[in-house]
């Protein structure tokens, strides 16, 4: 259960956060990458934006508060890797402060994340200490270095190459039973 399912579930259309147009059915996204050449339009933006953007200083942040200038760097750093994107797919590079369409289904897909890994997994790991229960959900988890999520079904760690789960056998150590 869990995880799979939620891979399963984003696969469905379920839970479409910018992976697919949900409107057409189409796999075509309207989000990124960020057109560079585009006009800023600062009346539809926060009060956070600035439209003097200077490098090396933190605006708008609204998932990472708190975060360190070089902390925030490297999450943007994690995300590059784990979506295969440069920096230009989410932000405006004439102003990255700047709320694109990607940067803010990217900040919701953030606050899924942590609230999978807060809700779900930790519970998991207190629950089944003697169980070999490891690691965290990320972006890597689904997006598998692709800025879309794959559609074929195939994005569980889990499956076979025509969508089917394996079985995974419990731990000869383990006296709790398999979670699946």
């Amino acid at each position: 259960m869990g995880l799979w399912l939620l891979g399963q579930a984003v696969n469905s259309g379920v839970v479409h956060l910018g992976v697919a147009n949900a409107d057409s059915g189409t796999s075509a996204s309207p989000y990124g990458p960020v057109d560079q050449n585009a006009p800023l339009d600062y009346s539809t933006q926060p009060a956070s934006v600035p439209k003097n953007y200077q490098p090396g200083q933190l605006y708008n942040i609204e998932v990472l508060k708190g975060y360190t200038y070089p902390r925030v760097l490297q999450e943007m750093e994690a995300y590059t890797v784990a979506l295969g994107v440069g920096c230009e797919y989410c932000h405006n590079e004439k102003n990255f402060a700047y709320d694109t369409k990607t940067k803010i289904v990217s900040r919701k897909m953030i606050s899924m994340v942590a609230n999978l890994d807060s809700s779900w997994i930790t519970p998991v790991h207190k629950q089944f200490t003697n169980y070999a229960v490891t690691g965290q959900v990320g972006c890597v988890t689904c997006h598998r270095g692709q800025p879309s999520i794959p559609s074929s079904g195939t994005s569980s760690p889990s499956s076979t190459s025509t969508g089917r789960r394996r079985r995974r056998s419990r731990p000869a150590s383990s006296s709790t039973p398999c979670i699946r």
